[in-house]
């Protein structure tokens, strides 16, 4: 064999072994790249769940809280509606109370005077103006509790 074949073949073997090597790192290379690929796809894909959990969370949480805000606000003016009518209740039944009272002493100074009718008329003045006077301070009175 001559120089030149003998080059031609350790160059030929040296290409061989340089291409192995290149193919063999660039195949090294893309399975890392891939495994990474990997890895990092996960990585992203728990990181959008996790950023869409943590919204969500957020916004079930604005909607509980608006959702307070009615319900309080709805309570709110129940309360004020029933403390009036109970309010206005509570006035029609003092003045009833009132009212009833009222006629009660009345018509208990009446049947007082209608049974002096046997006793003369300045005794009898004399204990009518007394009933008028202790029947005024009960009117009196019941005003004053009323209000």
């Amino acid at each position: 064999m001559s120089r030149k074949e003998r080059f031609q073949q350790v160059r030929k073997k040296n290409r061989i072994k340089y291409l192995t090597s290149a193919f063999i790192l660039v195949f090294m290379l893309g399975i890392g790249n891939i495994t990474m690929a990997s890895e990092s796809a996960s990585s992203l894909l728990s990181k959008w769940f996790d950023k869409k959990a943590n919204e969500s969370i957020s916004e079930i949480d604005k909607g509980i809280q608006k959702e307070k805000e009615k319900s309080l606000q709805r309570l709110q003016k129940e309360l004020k509606k029933d403390l009036q009518q109970s309010a206005s209740e509570l006035d029609t039944f003092t003045q009833q109370q009132k009212q009833k009272s009222v006629e009660e002493i009345q018509r208990y100074t009446d049947e007082l005077i209608s049974k002096m009718d046997g006793q003369d008329e300045q005794a009898k003045q004399e204990l009518k103006v007394k009933l008028d006077t202790i029947t005024e301070k009960a009117k009196e009175e019941l005003n004053q509790a009323a209000n």
